[in-house]
């Protein structure tokens, strides 16, 4: 499959979030369970803003995105998701490895991740090892992997 990495502009985060909602909802969670990740799986203006957004398209077609933002020399994976139908051609790791030369160009040496534990062989393929467990903010009571990948 044929895709192209290039930053996220404003008219992008619409359909980004949708993009990051249908890819979560791929692991089978229900209706409840995707209302209240809803606001941490949301791309807007202000997280353009924040830290460096990216999407992956062929065409106009949105197939993947990540999110990372970086202080002092510690980097968070905010978002990576990529569109359920183009799992498995390459775009997670090429949207990866993006986040990772994003990092470290601006001084980051460590990336962190709280991950989705359905994503956990991901980070691993990519070099992440698990360094604890962090409680949700969007599930009470749920805890997600703390991936953690030495730049």
């Amino acid at each position: 499959m044929d895709f192209a990495l290039r930053p996220a502009r404003p008219e992008d985060c619409p359909g980004l979030t949708t993009l990051c909602l249908r890819s979560k909802a791929h692991w089978g969670y229900d209706a409840d369970f995707m209302a209240r990740c809803r606001p941490y799986l949301t791309i807007s203006e202000t997280s353009l803003g924040a830290g460096w957004v990216v999407l992956a398209e062929t065409g106009d077609l949105p197939l993947g995105t990540a999110e990372v933002t970086v202080a002092g020399t510690v980097a968070d994976l905010d978002k990576i998701f990529v569109a359920p139908e183009a799992l498995g051609h390459g775009i997670g790791r090429a949207l990866m490895a993006w986040v990772m030369d994003c990092a470290r160009a601006h001084g980051a040496t460590r990336l962190e991740a709280l991950a989705d534990p359905n994503a956990v062989p991901f980070y691993e393929a990519m070099g992440g090892q698990q360094q604890g467990w962090a409680l949700s903010e969007a599930t009470p009571g749920r805890r997600l992997p703390r991936m953690v990948i030495a730049l």
